[in-house]
Parts: C-alpha cells; sequence; structure tokens
C-alpha cells in the first residue's frame, strides 16, 4: 500500500558567486564628472535610478560629490559635480557608461550604440512591436522604470536602424529594447517584456518558440512544451505558485501561450521542471513518485493523512507543499 506524504523543498541556499560581481581589474574609485543641473537625474525619485546604476553595473558605491573642480579654473563655467564610483574596474566602467545613457536621455533621446557599448552586459530586443510600447512603458514611463528596478537592470527603448534578420528594411511596426546588467537580471527584464507582448499581441514571441534543453551548465534557458490545460491549471489557477517555484529552484520561470522558459544554472532548470510536473499533479489530486528522495538535498517530508491537506496547502505560502507515494 502507498504511504501518502507531503513534501516540502526548502531553498537550497545559494551557489558562490550567484551575488553580482563584476570581476576584471583592480578595486578602485573614478570620478565622473556631471552637470551640477544633472544630479537630480542621476539620483532619481527617492535614489531610485542612482540604486539601478549601482546593482545593474555591480559597483559598491556611487557617490554623489556635489561640488567639483576639474582644475580648468574657467570663469563663466557651468558648475559642475561627480559622482565617485567605487568597485572593480569593469564594474566602473560600466556605471560610467550607465550614468553617460540616462543623462542623454534627460530631455532628449537616448544614444547607446549597440555595438560600442556592449560591454558584455546588453541585452538587445530587435523585434518589440510598437503597438505594445504604451503598455511596456506605463504611464510616463513608470512601468518600464518599475521593471528596471524589480530586476535591477538598466533599460531603454530605442528606434529600429537596420533592418531585422531575414528582412530587407527597417521594419516602422517594430522598436528596440536596450537592457544592461547582470545576465540573470537582463533575462528576468526580457521575461517581463515578453509577457507584457503577449497579453497585447497574443503568439506574438510563442509562436516562434521550439521545445528544446540547453546543455550548459551555467546560466541558459530551457523551453518546455506543456499540456494547454497544465499551463492554465499551473500559471493562471493558481498564480501563486509560480512564484513559489521560482523562489525554491532559483530558476526564472515565464509562460509564453504553451510554453515555458525556464532561466537558470542546470540545477535550478531540473528542479523548476521536475516542480512543475509535480506540482501539476498535485493539483489534479494525483500522487507523486519521487523515486531519488533520500538523496536529495532539496527535500525533506511530513507524515499527513488527507489528500486535501496537501491540495490546500501546495497554493498557500511556502514551503511548497507537494504529495508523492512511497512503497
Amino acid at each position: 500500500t502507498a504511504e501518502r506524504l507531503v513534501v516540502s523543498w526548502e531553498r537550497p541556499p545559494p551557489n558562490e558567486g550567484e551575488a553580482f560581481v563584476v570581476e576584471g581589474g583592480d578595486m578602485g574609485e573614478t570620478v565622473v564628472p556631471i552637470p551640477a543641473k544633472d544630479v537630480p537625474c542621476f539620483v532619481g525619485k527617492g535614489g531610485t535610478t542612482q540604486s539601478k546604476i549601482i546593482k545593474a553595473s555591480g559597483v559598491q558605491e556611487a557617490a554623489i560629490k556635489e561640488e567639483y573642480d576639474d582644475g580648468n579654473g574657467d570663469e563663466g563655467k557651468e558648475q559642475m559635480a561627480a559622482v565617485v564610483l567605487s568597485g572593480t574596474e569593469a564594474a566602473r566602467k560600466h556605471a560610467e557608461k550607465y550614468i553617460r545613457l540616462v543623462l542623454s536621455r534627460h530631455g532628449a533621446e537616448v544614444k547607446v550604440d549597440l555595438d560600442k557599448d556592449d560591454d558584455g552586459d546588453l541585452t538587445v530586443m530587435r523585434d518589440v512591436p510598437r503597438s505594445a510600447v504604451a503598455l511596456i512603458l506605463g504611464t510616463k514611463g513608470a512601468k518600464l522604470r518599475g521593471m528596471e528596478e524589480k530586476c535591477g537592470t538598466m533599460a531603454f527603448l530605442l528606434g529600429n536602424t537596420e533592418p531585422l534578420a531575414g528582412e530587407d528594411e527597417v521594419s516602422p511596426d517594430k522598436v528596440v529594447l536596450a537592457i544592461f546588467g547582470a545576465p540573470h537580471d537582463r533575462k528576468r527584464c526580457e521575461m517581463e517584456v515578453r509577457d507584457l507582448v503577449e497579453a497585447k499581441v497574443h503568439g506574438y514571441y510563442a509562436k516562434h518558440m521550439e521545445e528544446s534543453l540547453s546543455p550548459e551548465e551555467g546560466e541558459a534557458s530551457d523551453i518546455i512544451k506543456m499540456d494547454k490545460s497544465d499551463a492554465i491549471l499551473l500559471f493562471e489557477d493558481h498564480v501563486a505558485v509560480k512564484k513559489q517555484l521560482e523562489v525554491l529552484s532559483g530558476a526564472t520561470i515565464s509562460r509564453l501561450s504553451d510554453f515555458v522558459d525556464v532561466f537558470g544554472t542546470k540545477k535550478q532548470r531540473v528542479r523548476a521542471r521536475e516542480y512543475m510536473k509535480w506540482t501539476v499533479a498535485a493539483l489534479l489530486g494525483e500522487a507523486v513518485e519521487i523515486k531519488d528522495a533520500a538523496e536529495r538535498d532539496d527535500f525533506h517530508n511530513k507524515e499527513a493523512t488527507a489528500a486535501a491537506a496537501a491540495a490546500a496547502a501546495v497554493v498557500s505560502a511556502p514551503p511548497l507543499v507537494m504529495m508523492y507515494s512511497r512503497h
């Protein structure tokens, strides 16, 4: 007779090096002169822009120096301030670039060179439909700024300057989104943008997707095709479960129609796929057999007497609770 147990997954401790630390060059300081009038633009409302630059670049600090004298001593010269960056050479280089881009957005179109400004910290979405721009931006750009804060990225909408792959002319119906930051943060931001686009133009990205599992041990995407009813059950009927799956697996998960994009290290992706499979089964009232339970480092169990208790627990707060059979 199968023994009914409730299983909960404790989030594993983060792997060493998961925090975004930009390596390259010695630790030090860089002083970036900026016009004093642009200090509020750099800081942002409540310090949000300054905080985003620190997070996206990986610098330890980006401090304001209210008055800065470059030593030229020219009378009538514009009053200057400075941003003092502390961190690795590579992180300071990223931060200096983000400051330039942020200030170029202040009252003018952002000028991003998609080739020269790519220091390994850039994701370019070249085919964002213009019809979804208002939804992505939100009121006065609040939606996009919120995504930047949530994901720890810097994102800039640009006009299309070159034809997309397979096209002869620049499309007036598409714009470019440049996303700067750490790889995982950029992917999260990209996923959020795709979700918004899919809500506006159903199937826009999903129609080009195919199921695939990456062989990469490091961060990459696994694309999984789900049964439509299972996808609705997991991502629409029990929306809180998606966040639990992300927290517990360490992966970032995005659903596009019947496809699910799972981004993370191979270990995180495998766990996320397993957790999704087991969660769907539990929500359907089925027992789940976990054959390697004794060897797992993300597993412990508690006795339970009713499947109903597990079904209720699975949609409640973490840890995620499931049912399985042990013979």
